[in-house]
């Protein structure tokens, strides 16, 4: 390894698997990518110091990109390597058949997620060896209309999301250019691997005959629809990226089965890529215990649920870790006994400057929760982003409390609802006049919603006795 790299720091990861072709020889330099997959897993959790085992619906794989000249090379199975993802390494095999890893740079601090990223489309046909070429069913006109134009368009999505704050745009034009290629090849057996790796890097071979290069930081998010094939992945997936990163670029892929839904899908996985994960949904029957709680993947009303099935503006959560919140909208006050907070849509009027801005609020508990934080929710049902149906009438009127870490640097970070009734409502909203107590803290909705003055809740500490 080199000895002229500083500052350098000396990470040895044990490995239960034999270590691949990518870290064989004098080592390989490049980027640890996180690669987020729409399909069932099996994962674990620490909560209050304790590791609770839950079931989710995404799988995470690891690649390590090698640059311009260079493919994504798969990495040996190992939650470790999410540690790295974003950085950039070197990675080399030692003679016990363990894998080490010297970081050469260190990833950038978190920062807002805000601006225009620009943004390229590729239209990909893949066509298997000995077959013909089908013709996409996706058109140029349709992803403008799904990223742009629709009412309910990918850029509309993140607009009101962020209050203004965050968009899309093309590189050289106010919206996406679109490519197409064709690219005929056999297909391998590990078809998601050969997308991301060799597909994408002909692809962006491709765009620098176009005048588009992913390689210099002027792109910051690639899309890449391709046509559903036999024996590639049926699914969505989306490297996840440093909160803030502009630049990388991030890179998202979706087959033409799932594009053709509509807008939610792909504005779901664009989150996944902008660094959010899958929101988790928290039972207890003792929550000053942790040692009762369970982890379910959660289905509750929000554009991370998983595969995006409802479409709702992100979780305040979500929010404050991409940092698209008003000036002061996480200052609490002192921590009195009680407070009485309004919560209000964010698509009341001049949202920057009125009191819904308390929609925001967190709230830091103590005892075996310790450095986590509340986020209560107040859906309004107000325009196409708080969409409800009829069996959903309650939740216009009830707080949804939401968990979160403090931390929100790192990218694998979820949120959690919090269920007091322990049964299939993940949602679970405090209505008017409920109390709910836990680590101390104690949150009572106080006033049903209503197209004034939003909801109202009183949250504080619990007396003691």
């Amino acid at each position: 390894m080199s000895t002229n790299c500083m500052p350098k720091i000396f990470l040895v990861i044990a490995l239960l698997t034999a270590v691949c072709n990518a870290q064989s020889g004098n080592g390989r330099t490049g980027m640890v990518r996180t690669i987020v997959s729409e399909t069932p897993a099996i994962g674990s959790i620490n909560l209050g110091g304790l590791n609770i085992e839950y079931a989710g619906t995404s799988r995470v794989d690891h690649y390590l990109d090698e640059g311009a000249n260079g493919f994504w090379s798969k990495l040996p199975p190992s939650e470790k390597w999410r540690k790295f993802s974003g950085k950039t390494v070197r990675i080399s095999e030692r003679p016990s058949k363990d894998v080490e890893v010297e970081v050469l740079s260190a990833s950038p601090l978190w920062q807002p997620t805000t601006g225009m990223y620009k943004t390229v489309a590729v239209l990909l046909t893949i066509v298997p060896t000995n077959t013909t070429a089908a013709p996409m069913n996706v058109s140029p006109a349709m992803v403008r209309n799904s990223l742009y134009d629709s009412a309910n368009s990918v850029d509309r999505f993140y607009r009101e999301a962020s209050f203004g704050a965050f968009g899309f745009r093309g590189v050289n034009s106010p919206t996406s250019e679109t490519f197409s290629y064709i690219i005929q090849t056999a297909i391998s057996s590990e078809c998601q691997q050969q997308i991301v790796s060799e597909f994408t890097s002909s692809v962006r071979q491709s765009l620098l005959g176009n005048g588009i290069n992913t390689y210099d930081g002027t792109v910051d998010l690639g899309i890449i629809i391709f046509n559903d094939v036999a024996g590639c992945p049926p699914y969505p997936f989306a490297t996840r990226g440093e909160l803030g990163a502009r630049g990388v670029p991030l890179w998202m892929w979706i087959p033409t089965s799932w594009f053709t839904t509509g807008s939610q899908i792909v504005t779901h996985e664009i989150g996944h890529a902008l660094g959010n994960n899958h929101p988790a949904s928290i039972h207890c029957s003792d929550w000053n215990n942790t040692s009762t709680c369970s982890v379910v993947d959660s289905s509750d009303r929000d554009i991370m649920a998983s595969a995006g099935r409802y479409g709702m503006l992100p979780n305040n959560f979500e929010r404050r870790r991409w940092g698209w919140h008003s000036e002061n909208a996480f200052s609490a006050g002192s921590l009195i006994s009680t407070e009485l907070l309004d919560l209000l849509s964010p698509r009341s009027v001049s949202p920057r400057t009125r009191l819904n801005r308390r929609r925001y609020l967190n709230f830091s508990l103590n005892g075996p929760w310790a450095g986590w934080q509340v986020f209560p929710e107040a859906r309004s049902n107000i325009g196409v982003f708080d969409q409800f149906n009829g069996t959903d009438a309650k939740y216009r009127r009830g707080v949804t409390l939401r968990l979160g870490h403090s931390y929100y640097i790192d990218p694998d970070t979820t949120s959690f609802l919090i269920n007091d009734s322990g049964g299939d409502d993940a949602d679970a909203p405090l209505m008017p006049g409920e109390t709910f107590s836990f680590g101390g803290v104690r949150i009572t909705p106080t006033l049903e919603w209503n197209p004034r003055t939003g909801t109202r809740i009183s949250i504080g500490t619990e007396p003691s006795n």
